[in-house]
């Protein structure tokens, strides 16, 4: 219900949970997807939004996909100063 919320730091919220419940069972495949919605849906004003972009450039750069690359520079890009930068593998 969270992920249809009309508040979309709640509705980012809840999609970057669901992907860290995958990745703590395993499934970063179907993480990285979670990952994806609020990257690559949601304003660059949403406070998750960095968040996201981080995990699903990192997760893809574990899984050997090239496109981690793309979401490490959107995340260069619209937030140059968030900490999350630092944490990019």
């Amino acid at each position: 219900d969270l992920g249809n919320s009309e508040d979309d730091n709640l509705a980012a919220f809840s999609f970057n949970s669901r992907g860290d419940i995958l990745v703590k069972q395993g499934k970063k495949k179907d993480a990285v997807l979670k990952y994806m919605i609020p990257a690559l849906i949601f304003a660059q004003q949403n406070k998750e939004r960095p968040r996201a972009i981080c995990m699903t450039a990192n997760i893809l750069k574990e899984l050997n996909d090239n496109r981690s690359s793309k979401f490490a520079d959107m995340l260069k890009k619209d937030y140059p100063e968030s900490p999350f930068v630092k944490e990019l593998k």
